[in-house]
């Protein structure tokens, strides 16, 4: 081969082992007989094969899994050393030997009879050129004098080789963990250069994230920040969670501080409504004895009767102010239609106000829980629904069962509430009514009904309507 022939600029543009092996077929031997078996261990430390056959490059990989190697390729090169590395190559001795191991080596992996090699080792790459050719010994002192020549050159090729392969695999990992990631990532300069497939979808407003920058500088000595936006949404729930029942806690030892001051009193009244009964009771049987008419203080004695139930059921709330943190309330099965039915019995002063309407399911709906501490939940829903309505405006109280969930909903035609108030409704002392409201009757309300395994949900238009719907695991 001539040196006009070998153009020493294309070789270092070669990028993969397939061009490396074409050019050196094409531009050494240069004789169609020649076939060419090129052997390298990767950056991975798995052994590949590339060779020539019926003019084509075939390649077979990972030949580590396919054949129990003896000898790993820079152990059969270890007589190649020295800064003329290049002198030891074509000794005979040396020659006679690597043919001969990979003679044995080829015919084992391709299933094939194989003619004595010609063998040039590239150590600094661990890789081995093959050569076949049937006139061996002819061609044998052409290839040796091409070689000898260009060696450093063919080394250094494949040291490029090597480190594009290295660099394209390791940016392809990058890419696959930066496009793959569940947690939005971008790099960024005084732009966005790089976003990744998850920062571009818009269920991030649903969820909280927490930046984390990191320093790039880039080969033209830029800097440019990596982000890392970890999702910390289930972090700030459980967060907000644990506050909650903190301040619940807390809550249930001020009931309990109070509960007997505010019991006294309560007993006192219903001492004094007692005593007003009996009194009004004697009153209207003299007035049917002497008239046999009804008294006109048969009302009185209904609303006597009325205030002497309010006082018990305060009395209760009181109970279960204070028992609110106790994991040991008692739990039944009962008929949510009938506690609904009671309940409205209790609120039918607030709601006469109101044009109401109650649509209950026929069936009875079984729902598991504590009868008075649900009934204070069902209790505060009514009595927000009626503050937050004018005279004669509606509210609906609807009962159903769907997909074994016992359902009720209560809505009202009122105000309704704005975004930022529905975000807040169950925070702890959160209230809209001016001097009226404490903020406790919505975030005791979630709270009973995580305990039972219930759910409640806001839906509202603001100047339009309010929809609060409780849902409960059904029960047989």
């Amino acid at each position: 081969m001539k040196d006009s022939q070998l153009d020493l600029k294309k070789i270092f543009y070669l990028e993969s082992y397939e061009d490396f092996l074409q050019y050196l077929v094409k531009n050494l031997s240069g004789r169609k007989k020649t076939q060419a078996y090129f052997l390298y261990t990767d950056f991975k430390l798995t052994t590949n094969l590339v060779y020539l056959k019926n003019k084509k490059i075939h390649t077979d990989l990972n030949l580590d899994k396919k054949f129990s190697f003896i000898k790993n390729i820079q152990t059969d090169n270890k007589n190649i050393n020295g800064t003329k590395a290049v002198d030891n190559i074509f000794i005979d001795s040396s020659q006679r030997l690597w043919s001969e191991n990979y003679c044995k080596l080829l015919r084992d992996l391709l299933k094939k009879p194989v003619l004595p090699l010609v063998v040039i080792p590239f150590l600094s790459q661990s890789s081995v050129l093959c050569l076949e050719d049937p006139d061996g010994a002819d061609e044998y002192s052409k290839i040796k004098q091409d070689f000898y020549q260009y060696y450093d050159c063919f080394s250094g090729s494949l040291s490029q080789i090597q480190s594009q392969n290295k660099l394209a695999f390791f940016s392809f990992l990058w890419e696959q963990a930066f496009e793959k990631n569940m947690d939005p990532m971008s790099i960024e300069s005084s732009v966005f250069v790089k976003k990744n497939e998850i920062f571009k979808k818009s269920t991030l407003k649903d969820k909280t994230y927490e930046p984390a920058y990191y320093d790039i500088k880039t080969a033209d000595n830029d800097k440019v920040k990596f982000c890392h936006y970890k999702d910390v949404s289930k972090i700030l729930l459980l967060r907000e969670d644990l506050l909650q029942r903190k301040k619940m806690e807390a809550l249930g030892g001020l009931a309990s501080q109070l509960s007997n001051q505010l019991n006294n009193p309560l007993a006192g009244i219903r001492g004094l409504v007692q005593i007003l009964q009996l009194s009004i009771q004697k009153t209207i049987n003299k007035t049917i004895q002497k008239t046999d008419k009804p008294s006109k203080d048969d009302k009185l004695l209904d609303s006597l009767n009325e205030i002497e139930s309010e006082t018990w059921r305060c009395r209760s709330i009181i109970e279960n102010l204070k028992n609110f943190s106790n994991k040991n309330n008692i739990i039944q099965i009962f008929d949510l239609n009938k506690l609904v039915t009671d309940v409205i019995a209790l609120s039918k002063v607030a709601l006469s106000k109101s044009l109401h309407s109650v649509n209950l399911d026929k069936n009875i709906l079984n729902i598991q829980g504590s009868r008075q501490l649900i009934q204070q939940v069902i209790f505060n829903l009514i009595i927000n629904a009626v503050q937050a309505i004018n005279d004669g405006d509606k509210i609906i109280i609807k009962s159903y069962k769907n997909n074994k969930k016992v359902i009720l909903e209560i809505k009202d035609y009122g105000k309704g509430m704005s975004k930022h108030v529905q975000s807040q409704i169950f925070t702890p002392f959160f209230t809209t009514k001016k001097n009226k409201g404490t903020g406790l009757g919505l975030s005791m309300s979630l709270n009973i009904m995580k305990k039972f395994s219930g759910e409640i949900k806001v839906e509202s238009v603001h100047g339009e309507y309010s929809l609060f719907t409780l849902i409960f695991p059904e029960q047989k």
